[in-house]
């Protein structure tokens, strides 16, 4: 009998609907995952590229002030040599090439080159150059030049692959008696390695390497690259032509990579700070694996239980089968509709159920795809950030010095020079604050005109020391955007020396700046300590 009653490929209307809100179910996760992915990789690499950005950039000046120096060494030493007698004073010119390197480990080894391209004194002096002749073609470019000079990485007369530094030695005559030359081993130990440390490759894979001028190698993780021609990179052209920006390439190995770039000023060369997209999508992965499984457990439930349901009651499901399946379909974000009561309290329930993991899900999506922390203008951490890092700071117990800056009379900046003059005068201060303070110390635009800066593990005095070397750098700058110098007021408070708690310390901090205000302007206040022009 009840075979009478049964439709051969006809579907149950049971079957039906539980099939549809098992599917619903399921494209819904699928629509938000999708959707969550496609914006949340946006962000990354908006994020990766920045912070690229800004490394290579801060690479690029710490190099430029370093080479700066190395410049200002060897000239040193030239003068030095003016009227020296290499043959009479042998052992003088050997101890002072001697304290040269040894004092300041700018260069692997320095020589003194006569006019003709004879070695006259080396150092390290196991060498054994001493006498011989170099014909290498940046040594015979920098004796017919008879200027200073920076080479192209090339094999010495040592074989290693170096590059070469040079200062013409003249003396009080303006007679030309050969140079002196600093050389760095770049397959070895050398100022590079000190500078910008071992550690090559970071733990998301990001690392950096540095072209000369022509596009060759000068540092990369991989030394067996050293040397390399990379001027057909676009990224390597544009540090040729000086340009310096953000973008995503193609290796010279065909590996695509997120790179912020850099030149620097005093050499030419180019610093790259590049992250393999792989990384950053697997970041990524990682993190909508972790979403996936927080989502994964109360959706196992919720299907296994509306399949159970829509064997007992139909009706219920049309209305969550209408909007899981708009849901699916849909490209923005549907608002959650007002909670259907039905007859059945167990469809009720189960009704609410899925709506508020709908909702749930939504805003979980929502805070992952929330990453920004940075202020879009300036580049430095936002007010989130801030109240973040604090909360950590609460948590660790750890000392630090607040600074609070604001620029005086900005209304008047934005008034008289227009509210873009006033955006360039804030990316302006924020590069001053940042030039000021060490790497371990958190820069921030509160708002506005306000900006604040943490000093961890700093006492008052130090803090104090700090902040006016903020406020006399900005003082003595012409700002570009207006032609004339502004200025800035700073308030500073200690934690938790004088307060342990954080909006106290944020008030003492804050009453400070506005006394620095009232007495003048342009003066540093610390919190119950008096003053200071």
């Amino acid at each position: 009998m009840n075979n009478k009653n049964r439709n051969p490929g006809k579907i149950r209307l049971t079957t039906l609907f539980s099939g549809v809100v098992a599917l619903a179910v399921i494209l819904t996760s699928v629509t938000a995952v999708a959707a969550s992915y496609k914006t949340q990789r946006e962000h990354l690499y908006a994020r990766t590229l920045e912070m690229d950005y800004s490394a290579a950039n801060r690479m690029s000046i710490t190099m430029n002030t370093l080479f700066s120096s190395m410049k200002k060494g060897l000239e040193t030493l030239a003068n030095e040599f003016s009227e020296v007698d290499p043959a009479r004073q042998s052992q003088e010119i050997q101890s002072k090439l001697d304290f040269f390197n040894s004092s300041n480990n700018y260069f692997n080894s320095v020589t003194w080159t006569s006019e003709q391209g004879y070695v006259l004194k080396t150092t390290p002096s196991n060498l054994n150059l001493e006498g011989k002749r170099l014909q290498t073609e940046p040594t015979n470019e920098a004796l017919t030049s008879k200027k200073p000079t920076l080479s192209v990485p090339y094999i010495g007369a040592t074989g290693r692959l170096i590059v070469l530094m040079t200062e013409p030695v003249f003396n009080k005559q303006g007679v030309y008696k050969g140079f002196i030359g600093g050389t760095i081993y770049l397959e070895e130990n050398n100022i590079l390695d000190s500078i910008f440390g071992v550690n090559r490759i970071d733990r998301t894979g990001s690392y950096f390497l540095i072209v000369d001028s022509t596009g060759k190698l000068i540092y990369h993780p991989e030394q067996n690259l050293l040397g390399k021609d990379l001027s057909d990179n676009q990224v390597v052209q544009k540090l040729i032509q000086g340009q310096s920006g953000k973008e995503s390439v193609v290796n010279s190995f065909g590996v695509p990579f997120l790179a912020g770039y850099s030149t620097v000023a005093h050499n030419q060369w180019g610093i790259i700070v590049q992250t393999p997209i792989s990384m950053v999508i697997r970041q990524q992965n990682e993190q909508v694996s972790k979403m996936l499984m927080i989502m994964l457990p109360s959706f196992l439930f919720l299907m296994c239980l509306t399949i159970f349901m829509a064997r007992k009651v139909a009706a219920p499901f049309v209305f969550l089968a209408n909007f899981v399946g708009k849901a699916a379909s849909s490209k923005e974000k549907l608002p959650i509709p007002l909670e259907k009561n039905h007859w059945n309290w167990e469809a009720d329930l189960l009704t609410k159920t899925v709506l508020h993991s709908i909702s749930e899900m939504q805003q979980q999506s929502e805070r992952l795809n929330d990453s920004a922390r940075k202020d879009p203008l300036t580049g430095l951490m936002n007010r989130r950030s801030f109240e973040e890092f604090c909360a950590v700071f609460d948590q660790n117990g750890q000392p630090f010095s607040l600074l609070i800056l604001d620029i005086d009379r900005f209304k008047y900046v934005n008034d008289t020079f227009g509210h873009l003059a006033g955006d360039e005068v804030l990316k302006f201060l924020s590069q001053k604050i940042l030039s000021s303070v060490r790497a371990e110390d958190l820069c921030f635009r509160f708002g506005g005109e306000e900006f604040i800066v943490i000093l961890p593990n700093t006492r008052l005095s130090k803090a104090f020391l700090t902040a006016e070397r903020i406020r006399k750098d900005v003082e003595r700058s012409d700002t570009l955007p207006i032609g004339r110098p502004v200025t800035v007021s700073i308030g500073i408070a200690e934690y938790p020396a004088q307060s342990s708690d954080f909006q106290e310390l944020f008030e003492m901090a804050d009453k400070a700046l506005y006394r620095a205000k009232e007495e003048g302007r342009n003066r540093t206040i610390v919190s119950n300590c008096g003053n200071s022009d």
